[in-house]
């Protein structure tokens, strides 16, 4: 697919589903995977975008981008570089695997997301010491096998866990998906040499807790396996995520922490053991999602020959 082309479907999607946009239209995000195969299966120009959505019988989508501004506005947004869509190549076939509609047809981007698989580590905001050891270990875990880390980019085993893997080396890929925007003043997690951050929140949002609660899918979904350092029963946001991931089963999930009842908790849900890295290891052989997913279900052949970077 040539680079206009797809500029043209990113910024289609962006247009619509990228928060921050100019349109005060709130659209329902169930039909974004079903713009975005419309999208690529006709592969229009920026001049036929709306046309495309509206044989697809996505009327009020086709409206959206045929109101003045919108559509330069998605372009500017996606030549900023800044901006990643499901239609990009870089975008992780894991999340629509895993999450299916509910996964983010776009977000902002600081960094470039590195390919590969995706460990994740996520966890108490005041470790004890062998909890902080342990976040330690999965992120140094992650470099030396070749793996990248995600994680949430919040004080604690968060970023214990991202720093150990930064100072592995050079070659180190770190990815911190946040509760809030980019730009948001104060909001922590600041850029830094070596991590690629993500947000599904328009720039200067602030924290909120449906943000952070959405943020945790993400680093579940993305991750083959996901290592949980000193949740605490029935609290916080290490809990929940913890919880809903193991309910949606999106990957394997290993727990680890001082907090004995949340530990068991979580092991009667399906959470495995995290003792070393070994462990983790172990659970990456038992993830069934691994492969190379096709991005958009059923692909037709059409579809296919038009984006054959998304299939696997």
């Amino acid at each position: 697919m040539a680079r206009g082309e797809r500029l043209a479907l990113s910024a289609g999607l962006a247009s619509l589903y990228l928060r921050g946009r100019p349109t005060p239209t709130k659209l329902r995000r169930a039909h974004w995977l079903k713009a975005a195969r419309a999208l690529l299966r006709d592969a229009p120009d920026l001049g036929g975008l709306a046309g495309c959505l509206r044989r697809a019988g996505l009327w009020c989508e086709a409206s959206i981008l045929e109101s003045p501004g919108v559509i330069d506005w998605g372009v500017k947004a996606c030549l900023g570089g800044n901006v990643l869509t499901a239609v990009d190549p870089e975008y992780p076939a894991r999340w629509t695997q895993v999450l299916g509609q509910s996964a983010p047809p776009c977000l902002w981007v600081d960094g470039v997301l590195p390919g590969g698989l995706f460990v994740g580590a996520v966890g108490s905001r005041e470790p004890s010491a062998d909890e902080a050891a342990l976040a330690d270990l999965v992120g140094r875990g992650a470099m030396s096998s070749g793996m990248s880390l995600v994680s949430g980019g919040a004080v604690g085993c968060d970023q214990i866990a991202a720093q150990a893997a930064l100072l592995t080396g050079p070659g180190a890929r770190v990815v911190e998906i946040l509760p809030f925007g980019l730009e948001c003043p104060g909001g922590g997690a600041d850029a830094r040499p070596g991590i690629t951050r993500v947000s599904v929140c328009e720039p200067g949002a602030r924290f909120a807790t449906g943000q952070a609660m959405e943020r945790n899918l993400l680093i579940y979904a993305l991750s083959s396996a996901t290592g949980v350092v000193g949740p605490r029963l029935r609290q916080g946001g290490t809990w929940s995520g913890a919880a809903e991931a193991l309910r949606r089963r999106v990957g394997p999930v290993l727990v680890a922490g001082d907090d004995a009842p949340a530990v068991s908790a979580l092991r009667a849900m399906g959470a495995l053991d995290l003792v070393s890295f070994v462990d983790v290891a172990a659970a990456l052989e038992r993830d069934d999602l691994c492969g190379e997913p096709s991005l958009f279900r059923p692909v037709d052949a059409l579809l296919e020959r038009r984006a054959g970077y998304l299939v696997a």
